[in-house]
């Protein structure tokens, strides 16, 4: 145990202190390996299957071909070719909010996706580059196409939105021209129009992340042989500073206040005042990351490792690692058994008072305490 501190030292460039520290999980939840797990969301839980999703009430949705849910998980969408191109967007309880025909689409086309907001509206794309908005009613509020016209070809366009769909950005996250990969990112702007705010024929989107409450836009790019390049921005695309690291950057959180960015590459997590872009902490750890999110308040990094399987979403090995600032020490502890995780839920580290957590977003609802 003494050798692992050493190394964790090492990499935090802290000297760890003497007193004693500890870190408690418990777990809410099934922790079985059912290939059709259910996951908890804003009133309960749901169960996601290939062929079939069932709500807590009873409610079975069948013959869908994509589903999405909100950023806040409340409300889950469903886009259908059954008798006809129709959506239905549904609470987390599995009551009805809104069920209408949507744009014309291709049941083989791999690119049909809905992104439900917590309104009750709901964003749809029906081909690569096509999207239509429409409102908790299921009346549509506007047509756009993120194409760029590109020769080469594109990737198809994704979307990043808050949860009440106060900023949506759409962005092709490939672009290929003269032989280069490039990319842009396109709001939806008060007149449901969609405008410019990142373009650049030689960097790539690896992502993009906006704030819960909306106002800030996170965008992670890279180049080939160059440092990536975490741009941030408010919701009107006017940036507000650009952070450089040569990790290679998979994930990026904001803090509750907007001040403070958490980033995660594959087995580090780096801590950044937004506006200055200085550096508060980092920590390296010696299996792959799959969540963390600093707290100033606590002035802590907490971060999830474990085995992630992207084709299963299921994850082994489960361990949470405290890294408290101030304190100069660190804390670690293991789940001791899997969980899994969805594409479609956005899982994150919360807080829930005074040193204390919770993971949202998988198939068990983990909360974690931790002391120093």
């Amino acid at each position: 145990m003494f050798t692992r501190y050493v190394i964790v030292v090492i990499c935090l460039a802290l000297p760890l202190g003497a007193a004693a520290q500890s870190l408690n999980v418990s777990a809410q939840g099934t922790a079985s390996g059912n290939d059709v797990p259910a996951f908890i969301l804003a009133e309960g839980p749901v169960s996601f299957g290939n062929t079939r999703v069932s709500f807590s009430s009873g409610t079975v949705i069948r013959d869908f071909l994509d589903y999405g849910v909100s950023p806040d998980l409340s409300v889950v969408g469903f886009l259908s070719a059954a008798g006809g191109n129709i959506a239905l967007v549904m609470d987390s309880e599995g009551d009805t909010l809104a069920a209408f025909p949507v744009e014309k689409f291709s049941p083989d086309d791999p690119s049909v996706a809905i992104y439900p907001a917590g309104t009750g509206a709901a964003l749809v794309r029906s081909n690569i580059a096509g999207f239509s908005f429409y409102n908790s009613f299921g009346q549509i509020i506007t047509r756009v196409s993120s194409s760029s016209q590109s020769k080469g070809g594109e990737a198809i366009s994704e979307v990043a939105m808050d949860p009440l769909a106060q900023t949506i950005v759409i962005y092709n996250p490939q672009i290929k021209r003269d032989g280069r990969l490039g990319s842009q990112a396109q709001i939806l702007n008060a007149s449901n129009r969609l405008e410019h705010i990142y373009s650049n024929p030689g960097r790539i989107i690896k992502d993009v992340v906006v704030s819960d409450n909306g106002q800030f836009i996170i965008l992670l790019t890279a180049s080939s042989g160059s440092d990536d390049e975490v741009v941030i921005m408010d919701r009107f695309g006017n940036e507000l500073n650009v952070i450089r690291t040569a990790e290679d950057i998979k994930d990026a959180r904001l803090s509750e206040s907007a001040e403070y960015i958490t980033l995660l590459s594959t087995q580090r997590v780096l801590a950044f005042d937004v506006l200055k872009g200085e550096r508060l902490g980092s920590t390296s750890l010696r299996s792959p990351l799959i969540a963390a999110q600093y707290f100033p308040e606590d002035e802590i990094i907490l971060a999830m490792t474990g085995n992630s399987s992207p084709s299963t979403g299921a994850a082994s090995n489960i361990e949470f690692h405290a890294i408290h600032l101030g304190k100069r020490q660190i804390a670690r502890k293991g789940l001791g058994s899997p969980i899994r995780f969805n594409k479609a839920i956005r899982h994150d580290l919360v807080r829930t008072g005074k040193s204390r957590y919770r993971l949202e977003g998988a198939n068990r609802q983990i909360e974690i305490r931790a002391s120093f």
